[in-house]
């Protein structure tokens, strides 16, 4: 049973076993099928999005258990990626949850708004390589020393022409609605 509400409704069957085609005795083998509408499906059927976020709440609910009372931290690059839009707000979800359930941290990195939750930002930082020319990448700027790490906070009171306190993570995202969002 999972600890996280993203699972909490799902069933998960393992197998273990040893190939039946397979003449090397030490082999072996798990195959996990998780409940969806009544159906099961092998996580090798789904998605390589919902391949890796199964697999990080495999990882972090096993790892957090087996150092409970210890404040795990987790450190997770991208973790957007391959994800839609639904299940990175439910990521957001495991993230807070690791925090509360666990009394562990999530530092992540992200280019994604879905990832943003704006009552975390006194925590985070902006990191911005002012060295590069990103219209103009070459070999001479492309390792150049000029990366700057901002607490938000001091970020937004160094850029007061910003409208809100919510546009300067916007702008840093470089976020741009799509034609199906009703944002000017």
């Amino acid at each position: 049973r999972s600890d996280f509400s993203v699972f909490k409704s799902n069933e998960i069957s393992i197998d273990a076993g040893i190939p039946i085609f397979d003449n090397d005795r030490d082999a072996y083998y798990i195959e996990i099928k998780i409940d969806q509408d009544g159906e099961f499906y092998s996580i090798n059927e789904r998605s390589k999005g919902f391949r890796w976020f199964f697999s990080f709440i495999l990882l972090t609910q096993f790892r957090a258990h087996r150092i409970l009372g210890k404040y795990p931290v987790f450190l997770i690059d991208e973790p957007a990626s391959n994800l839609h839009p639904s299940a990175q707000q439910k990521l957001l979800k495991a993230f807070e949850e690791i925090g509360e359930f666990y009394k562990g941290s999530v530092v992540y990195s992200t280019h994604s708004h879905y990832l943003i939750n704006p009552l975390w930002l006194e925590n985070s930082y902006v990191v911005i390589n002012e060295s590069v020319n990103y219209n103009e990448i070459t070999a001479s700027n492309k390792f150049s020393e000029g990366i700057k790490i901002y607490h938000y906070r001091r970020f937004v009171n160094d850029f007061p022409s910003k409208t809100d306190y919510l546009q300067v993570v916007l702008d840093i995202l470089k976020y741009q609605p799509s034609q199906l969002d009703k944002i000017s």
